[in-house]
């Protein structure tokens, strides 16, 4: 009775622990860029074409593959050769027949291609629009990533406003709170009571407000997560160490590391195989049968006879030339397509990260001195406290200083979200799908 209660025991916990794991408890953004990514269904559908085109390219090379062929016929002769005598006998002779009407064969073939230019390139084309769709899924997969990103940092975006306005919220209830003190203690007029609860109830309409936002930018990363995230921790903060950053270097890096133009250059070797392949449909085949028969044809001596032949065949297309030209001249049409694309889009990365980087050193330099003037705030804040205190400034002045305070934390929050987004940016257009996470 004890052994199975202990292996009810461990059951329970192996079921309790496998429920657990389905709910998270926090959420860092690289664990949130793994599970949009494992929850795509853009990246899904490109795993499909690659799967289609990894079909195609066994198909062909099952083409190199022998063809046997079994064959089995039965034939009938209603009028076959016969021999006439025109010779005087003593007796009557009929006409003689030199053949029968029942004939039967039994045959295996085997045919193989030694060589086919066309099926040569056809491969070599499929091989590369694998590469391509391998790349494609890489971008795929650098879209989500940015997307994730700029949905993970709204939610702390919000989850930062609403702290603030929190932490807004109970300095000045703690205002209010000695304001009273002092009104009660008849060193305060009830106005600076009355604009404090103002103020106090504007601060509570800010806050239902953060609420709805964190909501909203919660309920986006669901969407692309597929994930329930009520409730979660979200490790990564919003603040960031900041980097100048410089043009030159990047640019290049750009260039080789993008994964989409890595499929256009890809796509166009595949369309230069498929010319050459449809050029090739021009040049002959070499081919190699052979068969073996075992038949009993209607103009045999003996009964039955066995058969052997093999053989190599060139066969030389005629007629499909005119129809290779034309697509052959498609196929040019598309690769010069595809490189004035791939020109527009570096030059479109170079302005992007051109405009990125400025961007970038802009808020850096907003986000030091939003930084210093945070500090001057909140020691100008302890001052006016301390000040009111002593009765030297009044209630309002009080407000002003904390009000100042919680507007330069939104502005920093602000700039450390623009920054971020702006990071995020940067390493899409590199090509850096782990600097995004990072």
């Amino acid at each position: 009775m004890n052994k199975n209660f202990t292996y009810l025991l461990f059951f329970i916990t192996l079921i309790s622990n496998s429920i657990e794991a389905e709910y998270l408890n926090e959420l860092s953004l690289k664990e949130a860029i793994q599970k949009a990514i494992d929850n795509s269904f853009e990246l899904r559908e490109s795993e499909i074409k690659k799967e289609e085109i990894e079909i195609n390219l066994r198909l062909v090379n099952s083409k190199y593959l022998p063809e046997i062929i079994f064959d089995s016929r039965y034939n009938y002769i209603s009028n076959i050769p016969s021999l006439e005598l025109d010779i005087e006998l003593p007796v009557s002779v009929p006409d003689i027949e030199m053949a029968f009407h029942n004939n039967f064969m039994l045959q295996i073939s085997l045919n193989q291609i030694i060589f086919s230019r066309p099926l040569l390139y056809s491969k070599k084309a499929l091989i590369k629009q694998i590469e391509v769709q391998e790349n494609k899924s890489k971008f795929i997969m650098l879209n989500i990533a940015k997307k994730t990103a700029e949905a993970y940092f709204g939610v702390l975006l919000a989850k930062s406003m609403l702290d603030l306005n929190m932490k807004f919220y109970d300095a000045i209830s703690s205002h209010l709170n000695n304001v009273r003190n002092r009104y009660k203690a008849g060193a305060s007029a009830y106005y600076e009571v009355l604009r404090v609860e103002i103020e106090l109830d504007n601060i509570n309409q800010q806050i239902e407000e953060n609420h709805k936002r964190i909501k909203q930018a919660i309920s986006i990363l669901e969407r692309i997560t597929g994930q329930k995230l009520e409730g979660i921790n979200f490790t990564d903060k919003l603040e960031v160490e900041t980097n100048s950053y410089y043009e030159e270097s990047f640019v290049e890096q750009a260039y080789e590391k993008r994964p989409d133009l890595k499929s256009l250059d890809l796509y166009v070797l595949a369309l230069q195989n498929q010319v050459l392949s449809e050029k090739s449909s021009k040049y002959p085949g070499l081919f190699f049968n052979t068969f073996l028969s075992y038949q009993k044809p209607y103009y045999v001596v003996n009964e039955w006879e066995l058969n052997l032949a093999f053989g190599i065949n060139l066969r030389i297309p005629i007629f499909e030339r005119n129809e290779s030209k034309l697509k052959e001249n498609l196929i040019k049409n598309q690769i010069e397509n595809i490189l004035n694309t791939k020109r527009k889009t570096q030059e479109d990365i170079k302005t992007e990260i051109k405009n990125v980087i400025l961007e970038l050193n802009s808020i850096k330099r907003k986000i030091e001195l939003c930084e210093n003037n945070l500090k001057r705030a909140e020691e100008m804040v302890e001052i006016t406290r301390n000040s009111y205190n002593a009765g030297a400034v009044i209630s309002q002045d009080v407000i002003d200083a904390e009000l100042m305070v919680s507007k330069i934390g939104l502005e920093c929050v602000k700039n450390y979200y623009d920054y971020r987004i702006a990071n995020t940016n940067l390493w899409f257009l590199m090509g850096n799908l782990e600097e995004i996470w990072r």
